[in-house]
């Protein structure tokens, strides 16, 4: 008896559990407004949460190096820079202010391949790695932070609100972010950056003394 009691208890635990995740499922699918397939799942993760987790890490890479440089000239630079960068984009905000429309967010939907956006990002994104070291250093660190802030924040903004420019953005974003791991991939030593300090020892030999 004592048995049959545990697996219908089982069972019955069997059930809530599916009858919880159908709930759940269908509030979901409700809330977005459509019944979530294999297409839509794809549509969303790619749309909706690649392409802006890709968008904002460039945002958050140009906010790191603003609080990670030391408090000297390279710091005013990078500020400069990062806030030079909000300037641009609201620049392109007002050019293209014309062509702004309320965001529509399909889940049915995804741009035909673009070889040509995605080329030129996979240039990018490998080249930009090699800038990055060189600057990363210098006064010059300012340009980085500029171009990381403006990308980002003009790139989410036509992503989100200029629908003509999705897909191009899209496979620029992912183009980029290859070319950056096919550096990485080729080049792993590239994207450890020395500091002017270091480089200074080892030009006086200190770093042998030590």
């Amino acid at each position: 008896m004592r048995c049959r009691v545990e697996a219908i208890t089982t069972e019955e635990l069997v059930g809530i559990f599916r009858s919880l995740r159908r709930t759940v499922w269908d509030e979901v699918s409700g809330i977005l407004g459509t019944t979530m397939g294999v297409r839509e799942i794809t549509s969303l993760v790619v749309n909706w949460v690649i392409v802006l987790a890709i968008i904002l890490s460039a945002l958050g890479f140009s906010i790191t190096i603003v609080r990670r440089t030391h408090q000297d000239e390279r710091g005013t630079s990078a500020r400069a820079g990062f806030w030079a960068g909000f300037l641009l984009t609201i620049f392109f905000v007002i050019s293209q202010w014309h062509t702004v429309k309320t965001p529509t967010f399909s889940l049915k939907f995804l741009p035909s391949l673009n070889l040509g956006s995605a080329g030129i990002g996979l240039i990018i994104g490998f080249l930009f790695l090699w800038i990055v070291r060189f600057l990363l250093p210098t006064r010059m660190v300012g340009f980085i932070s500029l171009i990381l802030s403006a990308a980002s924040t003009s790139g989410l903004y036509a992503y989100v609100f200029i629908e003509s420019l999705r897909g191009t953005i899209l496979f620029l974003a992912l183009g980029i972010t290859f070319g950056a791991l096919l550096h990485i991939i080729l080049f792993p030593n590239s994207i450890r950056v020395e500091r002017p300090s270091d480089s200074q020892e080892k030009s006086h030999g200190w770093g042998e003394r030590s």
